[in-house]
């Protein structure tokens, strides 16, 4: 229980857990017994150093309490863990993906053509050029683009809408 004190400052939003859980008042205080722990910036270039001088002096003001050290970004690897290993399946799903898809395009088209090797031929013998011609064969895969691209939209907007509604603070997809 707190019984007085002197405000010094308010700040709006202070994220101390994780972002996905809700914001709450956070009170920080000034006290004496809570020296027992204390953040420092180091530079990682001199790590070592740093750590052996903040030990040395640790022992000498408070060597009743052990010298125990934790590096902030490891806290934020260990709490965002679960949402690193999402992105990176994401990422090899995505690829592996694209990998098949584009298998799968060159397979349909090498067979299209083979079948369409006299119509090609006849009608570049009547002047159609390589445009036309390329025209002619992905105006079917255009169709099946814009079919997929129909069905998939909203798909992938309740997937997104989904996972953002996991935050806290969210931005609104349009």
């Amino acid at each position: 229980m707190f019984y007085g004190g002197t405000v010094v400052g308010v700040v709006r939003d202070f994220y101390f857990n994780r972002i996905k859980q809700e914001i709450k008042p956070y009170v920080l205080f000034h006290k004496p017994t809570f020296y027992k722990c204390f953040m420092a910036e180091i530079n990682p270039a001199h790590r070592k150093e740093a750590i052996s001088y903040l030990k040395s002096v640790w022992e000498k003001e408070l060597p009743e309490y052990p010298f125990q050290i934790e590096f902030i970004n490891d806290l934020y690897n260990s709490a965002y863990q679960k949402e690193f290993t999402q992105a990176k399946l994401t990422t090899i799903f995505s690829i592996l993906a694209m990998v098949i898809i584009c298998l799968g395009l060159y397979s349909v088209t090498s067979v299209l053509i083979a079948r369409r090797t006299k119509e090609i031929g006849i009608r570049k013998v009547n002047g159609a050029g390589t445009e036309d011609i390329i025209l002619m064969i992905s105006s079917e895969f255009i169709i099946w683009f814009a079919i997929a691209f129909v069905i998939a939209s909203p798909v992938t907007f309740w997937a997104i809408h989904k996972w953002l509604e996991n935050f806290v603070c969210k931005t609104e997809i349009k």
